[in-house]
This record gives C-alpha cells, structure tokens and sequence, in this order.
C-alpha cells in the first residue's frame, strides 16, 4: 500500500502513537516517513541531574538518529548551557527545539545552537535570563521561520534589531516582553514574512510602533492585549493590514468608536477581540458591520453597548461566538435583535443583569446555539433557563 494516498493528518495520527525507539527507527527510512516521526521528548523521570540528561541525549542521539524535533520543556530543572552543548553537538538535524520554561538557560547556551542550520521552530518561552545578547547567536539561525519569546523580559530594542536578519520568520512570539518600545518594532520591518506576531502585555508601544508594523503586509494574526498606551490613531496604521483575520485589541482602554471605524478597511477579519474597550459603543459597533467575514466577536465589558447596537450586530450572519460578558445596558429587546444569527453556537452574556426569561424566550430561535454563559444574571429565573433548555436539548448553561 502506498502511504502517500492517506492525508497527512492521517499520518501524523497513526505514527503519534509510536514508542521513542520505533518513531526514530521511522525518521530514519526515508525522507517522507521523516515529516510524521513523532518527536524526542524527555521526561523529568528519566533524568536526575543536568549530568544525566546530557548522557541521555547522547545515548538517544546515537541510538535513534536523526532526532528532528526536541522537547526538553518538561525537564527545566536540568537544561541548562551545557544541555544546549550536547544538542549543537550530537543533534545537528534538529528543526524544532522546545526549551520553553527553561530558567538556567542563558546567552551562552544559545551560542551552542549555531550548528543547527536546519532549526525551524525555537521555543525560548520564559527561558528569564536570555538577554540581547542571546538574541545575536539566535539571528545566525536563519532558517528560523517560528520563534517564541514570551516573557523574556530583559530583551529591549537591540535584541529585536539581532532578528531583523531572520527574514524567513512567519511567527514571533513576544508577549510579555515588556521592555520593547516602538524603536523596537522598527527593526521588525525588515520581516516581511510574518504572518503572526504576537506582542500582547508589552505596555511601552505606541500608536508609533504601530506604524511600522502597517508595512508587514503578509500579517494574519496580531495580538495587542493590554497594550494600553495604543489610541485610535494607532489603529489607523493598522488599516493597511487587509490581510488581518485575527485582531486582538483586549484591554487597550483608550480606543473608542473613531478607533473601531478605522477598522472597517479590514474586511478579511474573522476574530476581533474588543474586550474591555470601555468607551466603545453602539455607534462603533454600527462600523462593524462592514465585517461581514466576522465569526468571532469578543465585547467584554464594553459597558456603553446598548440594545441599539445588538440590532447593528443582528447583520453578522457569520458569527458563531458573541461575549457580551458585563453588557449591562443590553435588556431583552436587544437579544430579540441577535435571533437572526442562525449560525451563533456560542453566547456569552454573563453579568447582563437587565436580561430576564423573556429574553430567554427569544435566544429558542437560535437552533445553533450549544454554549450559554449566564452567570450572575439576576433577574434569570429556572423557569426561563428550563424551557430554553427543553426548546434546545443540546444546549449547555452555565450560571
């Protein structure tokens, strides 16, 4: 039987059941069995010191060669530089490297890594003692098209210019990085391939950073949760990004209803996050019905929204997930507005305290609907929550 007539995710799930030594024995047939191998991962039990696992990679790395994707994340107490060693050394085919959480990592070790020319995928999450310096071994790893950083805190501006020369990059991961500022976000031009950057908590950047990043046109996915110092001006710069179908702007207090109207340029949007945006309101989500792609809309605590703005949001036949967590001006007319969203599964509307069972009354309409979050509506009787429940038997309430 020929293997390449089974879809790859086919594969992927029948080799992902193969013990260590007979996924590596797979890696080792041929170039194609060598994409489903499933990947090295030790354990902390069978380590018991930094000593023994550098001897385990030895040993495995002879045994079982090529090892093509390593995961130590779960043994953070004994990586450290001298692991790093052993890995530049005796694993030089490795194309995805996960030391996530790895705290005794520092610069040092990651010069070890220059030897991996195929490393595609580098996990570094809270690895807290890797500084700019670290980052200018990493930017000799060319090949590098996925690299998380998330909460390397010490890594400024002079770091992010060490990446400018990683132009295959296609995600980066730089949330929790909090000491980076738009100067930083200037050397990011030069990465014309992201399609996913993520630089959520990193509360120094401006609506100035964000016009650098209004060159990255490739982009898909950009994370900018609490990012609070960000202004309606800087979502202008974000309007060149028509390529955007996730925008998360959770928490990034100071846009308003002029921010999300500079929003309707980007109509390839399917996931918009404008959580706790406390001075939005019905008239910012009367632009949002330019959004037609939209699937999933994230309102939490958007206090000012009223019913008036459920009717501007019923013309999103796409949506299937709605929060409106803490909408407490929304009452039951609004959620007779929303009955035209046939496609809506999920409803959050948690802390509505206006919503009574007539409002319930009318969500039997949404036949989709499988998740609602009702929790700490007041005025919500059992009554209303069991004939909505006997109307939608496959519904699941949570109060």
């Amino acid at each position: 039987m020929d293997l390449t007539a089974f879809p790859s995710e086919i594969l992927v799930m029948i080799f992902s059941h193969l013990g260590l030594k007979d996924g590596q024995s797979l890696s080792s047939t041929c170039c194609l069995l060598r994409e489903y191998a499933p990947p090295l991962s030790i354990r902390p039990r069978s380590v018991e010191s930094v000593e023994s696992l550098c001897k385990l990679l030895q040993e495995r790395s002879r045994a079982y060669s090529p090892v093509v994707e390593l995961d130590l994340s779960k043994c953070g107490w004994y990586v450290g530089n001298s692991t790093l060693k052993i890995v530049g050394e005796h694993l030089p085919l490795v194309r995805v490297l996960n030391i996530q959480g790895c705290s005794d990592i520092t610069d040092v070790g990651l010069g070890h890594l220059a030897t991996l020319s195929s490393l595609t995928t580098l996990n570094l999450e809270y690895c807290s003692a890797i500084t700019n310096v670290g980052l200018g071994y990493v930017s000799t790893l060319t090949t590098l098209t996925t690299l998380h950083l998330w909460g390397c805190s010490a890594i400024t501006e002079v770091g992010l210019r060490h990446l400018s020369t990683l132009t295959a990059l296609t995600t980066l991961h730089l949330w929790c990085c909090s000491a980076i500022t738009e100067v930083g976000l200037g050397y990011l031009t030069a990465l014309t391939a992201l399609t996913t950057l993520n630089l959520k908590y990193s509360t120094a950047i401006t609506d100035v950073g964000l016009q650098h990043l209004s060159t990255l046109a490739s982009l898909t996915t950009l994370d900018l949760k609490y990012c609070s110092a960000i202004t309606d001006v800087g979502v202008q710069h974000l309007t060149t990004l028509t390529a955007l179908t996730t925008l998360d702007l959770l928490c990034c207090t100071a846009i308003t209803d002029v921010g999300v109207q500079h929003l309707t340029t980007l109509t390839a949007l399917t996931t918009l996050n404008l959580g706790c945006c406390i001075d939005i309101t019905d008239v910012g989500l009367g632009y949002l019905t330019a959004l037609t792609a939209l699937t999933t809309l994230d309102l939490w605590h958007c206090s000012a929204i009223t019913d008036v703005g459920l009717g501007y949001l019923s013309t999103l036949a796409s949506l299937t997930t709605l929060d409106l967590w803490h909408c407490s001006a929304i009452t039951d007319l609004g959620l007779q507005y929303l009955t035209t969203l046939a496609s809506l599964t999920t409803l959050n509307l948690g802390c509505c305290t206006a919503i009574t069972d007539v409002g319930l009354g009318y969500l039997t309409a949404l036949t989709a609907l499988t998740t609602l979050d009702l929790g700490y509506c007041s005025a919500i009787t059992d009554v209303g929550v069991q004939y909505l429940t006997t109307t939608l038997p496959n519904l699941k309430i949570r109060r």
